[in-house]
């Protein structure tokens, strides 16, 4: 099973340690919304004694690393690889042992 959340600052009332135990077979990504509820980070925890987990910090993206973007201008390319956010974002990645 993969679950893939993004539920914009619930995911500490909906992952703990006692649905990550349930888990425990699958694998996970979950964008952690630190801003809105800095117990996000500690969905970490949680699921470190059944899964490896990898927090990954999201990175700007420039257009030109998109040439199937080229027919666009150049205010929508960069419109179409930012996700215009007020703060920076990460993901937490888990997959079973």
């Amino acid at each position: 099973c993969l679950l893939v959340m993004d539920c914009e600052g619930c995911e500490v009332s909906l992952l703990g340690p006692e649905q990550a135990a349930r888990l425990a077979g699958s694998a996970l990504i979950v964008e952690v919304h630190d801003f809105i509820d800095p117990r996000s980070s500690s969905l970490a925890d949680a699921f470190r004694g059944t899964h490896r987990v990898e927090l990954i910090d999201a990175v700007p993206r420039h257009s030109g690393e998109f040439p199937e973007l080229e027919f666009l201008g150049w205010k929508n390319r960069e419109l179409a690889v930012s996700e215009v956010r007020s703060h920076p974002t990460r993901w937490l990645v888990a997959t079973p042992f």
